[in-house]
């Protein structure tokens, strides 16, 4: 093992400039990779949108709570895990099957269901339900 040691040094020896050449090309790539993740991220735009919920009862309906939300969301997005804050605030809300299977901590029954609105407009398919800025979201249970 040490020859082999010997001899990796001797070689790098002889041929300096290739190992130069080399050790700075990696060097300048992991430099560059590094600075890329930290620094280069394209920066999320952060937007309030605005939230009603009714119906739930219990203490928890709201009216016109703000939440700052990544610009151009869904509704899916929103109240997913891709937002930890909401997801946990929200009492970690369900999408499936383009409806709220759960939301904070209330289930739909038979009976009942979940309706979303957005600026006045019934949405059904809330993963393609989008947000703007300052939009009006209304979740009522009914």
């Amino acid at each position: 093992m040490l020859k082999k040691i010997v001899h990796a040094c001797q070689w790098i020896g002889k041929h300096w400039a290739i190992s130069l050449a080399v050790f700075l090309v990696i060097a300048i790539s992991i430099t560059t990779a590094v600075c890329w993740n930290a620094f280069g991220k394209e920066k999320v735009e952060m937007v309030p949108i605005y939230l009603t919920v009714t119906g739930l009862g219990e203490g928890k309906d709201m009216a016109g709570r703000e939440l700052m939300v990544p610009n151009d969301s869904s509704i899916a997005e929103i109240f997913s895990l891709k937002n930890p804050e909401i997801y946990e605030d929200f009492q970690r809300p369900l999408v499936q099957d383009n409806v709220f299977r759960s939301f904070l901590g209330v289930q739909p029954t038979s009976s009942k269901k979940f309706y979303v609105k957005i600026g006045g407009t019934y949405e059904n398919i809330l993963p393609q339900a989008y947000i703007w800025e300052g939009a009006v979201v209304e979740i009522e249970y009914r």
